[in-house]
């Protein structure tokens, strides 16, 4: 027995040796990871985009963004075991319930016209993050002050701090290694010590489901360097602005009354807009010809434009008709030479006809009467 006793001592000392160093080791590992994850987020969750409201709209409407962090990430099916969800609150009164397990759409009370959904980032079966997108929330004053409620078993129950639509919309970022939603309760006292470290001490080796807080089927050293390092955790959540709640920054029914009663709209030429010539769109308009004035304009052809010949290079042209051009005195002369038309008709009437010639010569019946 003393001898068993003395391997006892030193067979838990090197235990207690090795667990330290393991422990180390995987809580350097998700503290890296967790911090390698979530640097990004609010960033991410930033550039949602706001919902608009229509010109001359007085309901002013804002969004609310969250995402949790899982830290030490689980598996979807665990998720669905310890019945994760959220609730939001518009001031005390709870307007709203999700499923944090899966993606889902939220259930709003009657009479809301809100509407969220929750979405997972997940690698394989193993969920890292959680989305929850809330829009169409009022932000009318004494209307938009709002808190969100997130709920585990196994987790310690967070409750944000307030969230008012303002001028923007908001957004939030919490974690499950940190200070907010928390994961390691095992004894339901809503907070992480000791005793839940040693509740996952007691089970180390088991397939207890319950300490098995990544829900990989075993309780492990990741189970017990989990609810350690949850048991000093620290780090609360980040509350940011995200888009401009146009209608609480600007009053879009006064402007749009105030364009109405002031602007006075013309149709025109567009490029009267940038024309310094002291001339409004108007002006211009009415020194327009019409279509019809153009097209009448193109097909006169009367010389409309009253283009001279020299204009056109032809100043040494004579401008006399056909019948007015002068003969020139070598077309006189040429002239000259030729017969006259009555005196050629003379000539000619003193000649035989050739038909009645040729018929005479060729008569043999002897016209002269030899």
């Amino acid at each position: 027995m003393q001898t068993v006793r003395r391997l006892g001592r030193k067979g838990a000392k090197s235990i207690m040796k090795w667990y330290h160093r393991a422990l180390s080791g995987v809580l350097a590992a998700s503290m890296g990871v967790g911090l390698l994850g979530s640097l990004p987020q609010a960033a991410a969750v930033s550039s949602v985009s706001a919902g608009k409201n229509a010109v001359g709209t007085t309901r002013a409407t804002g969004e609310i963004q969250a995402t949790i962090r899982l830290d030490y990430p689980i598996s979807s099916q665990k998720l669905q075991e310890i019945g994760a969800k959220l609730t939001l609150f518009q001031g005390d009164k709870a307007i709203a319930t999700g499923d944090l397990s899966q993606d889902s759409t939220l259930t709003f009370s009657d009479g809301t016209t809100a509407s969220g959904k929750v979405s997972q980032r997940t690698t394989d079966q193993t969920v890292n993050y959680i989305d929850v997108n809330i829009r169409g929330l009022s932000a009318d004053e004494d209307k938009n002050t709002y808190h969100l409620e997130f709920e585990a078993d196994g987790f310690k129950t967070y409750k944000s701090d307030e969230l008012t639509l303002s001028q923007y919309s908001q957004g939030i970022v919490l974690g499950t290694g940190d200070a907010t939603f928390t994961q390691g309760d095992l004894n339901g006292d809503n907070a992480i010590n000791t005793s839940d470290v040693d509740i996952v001490k007691s089970k180390l080796s088991t397939n207890d489901s319950k300490t098995d807080l990544n829900g990989d089927g075993k309780v492990d050293i990741y189970d017990l360097a989990a609810v350690t390092m949850a048991s000093g955790a620290t780090g609360e959540a980040q509350l940011f602005n995200t888009t401009v709640i146009t209608a609480k920054v600007v009053d879009t029914a006064t402007v749009a009354a105030e364009i109405e009663s002031k602007v006075e709209v013309k149709s025109g030429n567009v490029a009267s807009l940038f024309t310094d010539d002291g001339q409004t769109v108007q002006d211009h308009l009415d020194a327009t010809a019409s279509s019809a004035d153009l097209t009448a304009h193109l097909e006169d052809m009367n010389n409309p434009h009253q283009v001279t010949k020299a204009q056109v290079g032809l100043g040494n042209v004579d401008d006399t008709s056909d019948a007015n051009k002068p003969v020139s005195t070598a077309q006189a002369a040429a002239l000259a030479l030729k017969a006259n038309t009555s005196d050629m008709n003379a000539a000619l009437g003193n000649k035989a006809d050739k038909t009645t010639l040729n018929a005479h010569t060729g008569n043999t019946q002897n016209p002269h009467q030899v």
